[in-house]
């Protein structure tokens, strides 16, 4: 996660001492064999013993939108084994007011529960939702316009489809109404 943008990627790093030693085991588990690790002695003591909590590096909004969702409007509440950082849950309880999903006390909103159906991260989630109702926006005004155009009574007008078309020679989109 990168606090810069808000945004998470992976990133290749170097596996710490525990991970290397638990796939070594992992390798002989199934069947006989050999396990070859390909780094120098020099970067086996230059690695870390142990890999972090990925709660300490990871963006928090997803987590916190489903506790509010299961009605806990503090995350610190929670027994973690390892707590997550202040910083990060602020950080995350901003998103999400400045979407609409959660209020000031960090309760759930209509919009939130609308978000948190979704098996996406909230900004993706949001976008999702917006698209949605843009569509149905357009929709309508597509049909009412339809329906002062061609005098058409609101029972009728509601069985055409609209489907936006580009037409090349005026440059400019069109609705074809089929």
């Amino acid at each position: 996660f990168d606090p810069q943008n808000g945004l998470s990627h992976l990133e290749t790093v170097r596996i710490s001492d525990d991970m290397a030693q638990q796939r070594r085991g992992r390798a002989g588990r199934v069947a006989p064999g050999s396990c070859y690790q390909l780094w120098s002695l020099a970067t086996q003591h230059q690695m870390p013993l142990c890999r972090q909590p990925e709660i300490l590096e990871a963006d928090l909004s997803s987590t916190l939108l489903d506790v509010a969702a299961w009605g806990e409007s503090d995350i610190m509440r929670l027994p973690w084994l390892t707590p997550p950082p202040t910083a990060k849950v602020i950080q995350a309880r901003k998103l999400l007011l400045l979407l609409g999903a959660i209020d000031d006390q960090g309760q759930l909103t209509p919009h939130g529960k609308r978000l948190a159906h979704l098996p996406c991260h909230p900004r993706i989630a949001q976008m999702l939702l917006m698209a949605d109702d843009n569509e149905a926006r357009f929709r309508r005004r597509a049909r009412i316009q339809f329906q002062m155009e061609y005098g058409l009574d609101e029972r009728y007008a509601s069985l055409y489809v609209v489907r936006p078309a580009f037409q090349k020679k005026q440059s400019r989109l069109h609705y074809i109404f089929v």
